[in-house]
């Protein structure tokens, strides 16, 4: 989602101008970033829509569908799906989190003019550096929850190490 701030940013280096357009948009450019850029809260609300979305559709078409004999079985299948869904967008929305609310304070905090003390923005750059050790952490640990909720994924991905050459 950084692509407009890029072309932007190169089209000012191809035509050589000389004026900073970082500093009369300001506003706009922190807006985008903690929407848009960096902490992806857009982006998760919108994947979270589309999820639900086909969710339901599947849902509705696997009603309509002859049940198998043993449906307590599928139905804890599928509940154990949208319960993996609902952890791993939870456990993205809540490592994003802290950088949305630097963010946004930083827009408040700007918009309104006041005299913010040294330590209020050290405060905000140690969340900040919080909120994206958490995002790059939720990054890395996926595959760890991916491993406790899906069955088939642990099997898959611990074949190669359990197996002994010969």
């Amino acid at each position: 989602m950084s692509l407009p701030i890029s072309i932007n940013s190169d089209l000012i280096l191809i035509i050589n101008r000389k004026l900073c357009w970082h500093r009369h948009n300001i506003d706009l450019l922190i807006i985008y970033q903690a929407l848009f850029s960096y902490t992806c809260l857009t982006q998760f609300l919108i994947v979270i829509m589309i999820d639900t979305f086909f969710l339901v559709k599947v849902v509705r078409w696997s009603r309509g569908r002859p049940q198998p004999t043993d449906t307590q079985a599928s139905k804890m299948v599928n509940n154990s799906r949208i319960i993996t869904m609902l952890v791993l967008h939870s456990f993205a929305f809540l490592c994003a989190l802290p950088c949305v609310i630097a963010y946004l304070l930083t827009i408040t905090l700007h918009r309104q003019n006041l005299q913010i003390s040294e330590e209020f923005l050290r405060f905000l750059l140690l969340f900040l550096n919080i909120g994206w050790t958490l995002i790059f952490l939720q990054s890395s640990l996926n595959i760890v929850l991916y491993c406790f909720r899906i069955n088939k994924f642990k099997q898959i991905l611990l074949k190669p190490l359990t197996t002994h050459r010969n």
